[in-house]
């Protein structure tokens, strides 16, 4: 669907609720298990390993969350730890969805030269009708229906949630922006800073630009 702009995500940074307020503010539906809209006329492309194709694609746009948080609440911690180090988890390949599409995905909407827009997740949490309004100039969705989400976005949220949660998922930060860094509690000290300088020292340019937000500060 290379006419249509591709949603990029890594699991766990928000694919639900995006896909929920397309489909419901348009009326139409996304790739993937049913969230309000049945049928094939999609709106958008989505992808985990949108770095394969995103060239080819119209428009991307990209959801970023917090690298530990993100691979923590997808593989889990102890499978993590079974790889020995932070580092040798972060550069596996043997995985259904290896850590390093994290850092494609990005590098991948960094080199694209055509129309794009980057959202931060929590970005999303804690200030959704902001990053609602920015997503629904991008896809060119009514601004009368995106304000009527938001109206009711609370209402919405729950929705979301449950969509989500009714097979067997669970959902941790519930829209709770005070939930954003629970993952990263159960990380140690030493992990931790493994996670900040694999992406620091191996991919410098990336991270100044767009995760420097998320290195650990031991000031």
């Amino acid at each position: 669907m290379y006419n249509k702009p591709l949603l990029i995500t890594y699991s766990r940074s928000g694919t639900n609720w995006i896909r929920y307020f397309v489909e419901t503010v348009s009326k139409k539906p996304t790739p993937g298990q049913k969230r309000v809209v049945e049928g094939n006329d999609y709106i958008l492309d989505r992808a985990h390993a949108g770095f394969i194709n995103a060239k080819k694609y119209k428009a991307i746009f990209l959801i970023v969350r917090n690298y530990r948080e993100c691979l923590v609440r997808h593989h889990g911690l102890q499978k993590i730890r079974n790889f020995g180090s932070i580092n040798e988890f972060l550069k596996a390949e043997k995985l259904s969805q290896p850590a390093n599409w994290f850092i494609k995905n990005l590098e991948a909407f960094d080199a694209y030269k055509g129309e794009k827009l980057l959202i931060f997740y929590e970005d999303l949490i804690l200030e959704p009708e902001k990053n609602l309004q920015e997503i629904g100039q991008f896809l060119g969705l009514s601004k009368s229906d995106v304000k009527q989400f938001i109206d009711k976005i609370e209402e919405h949220k729950i929705q979301s949630i449950n969509a989500y949660t009714k097979f067997n998922r669970k959902s941790t930060t519930k829209g709770d922006y005070s939930q954003l860094g629970f993952h990263s509690t159960m990380l140690t000290p030493t992990e931790i800073m493994e996670f900040d300088a694999f992406y620091k020292q191996r991919h410098p340019k990336l991270f100044n630009q767009y995760l420097s937000k998320y290195e650990f500060n031991t000031k």
